[in-house]
């Protein structure tokens, strides 16, 4: 059995010409790349799924069906969209 790892890879502007050559390779061979439409847009067409993160939590916690990671990254979505108070 194989085992299944998630790795997460900060991008900015420049898509994958900005990341280490490690993270690239990581996105090149993924089975599902996950993030937000325009982060998706800045990586040219590579083998994996795509699945836009948006509103669509439950959609996201279902495909990821790994509880630990999707509490991670629940908690990582809200916590850059909570309102900031003053």
């Amino acid at each position: 059995m194989s085992e299944n790892k998630i790795h997460i890879i900060g991008m900015g502007d420049d898509g994958l010409d900005g990341v280490t050559a490690l993270a690239k390779q990581l996105a090149e061979q993924a089975e599902l790349l996950i993030g937000p439409e325009a982060t998706l847009a800045k990586i040219p067409a590579l083998k994996g799924e795509r699945l836009v993160v948006g509103n669509n939590l439950d959609e996201v916690i279902q495909r990821l069906d790994q509880p630990a990671i999707a509490t991670y990254l629940h908690r990582l979505i809200e916590d850059k969209f909570a309102p900031v108070s003053k």
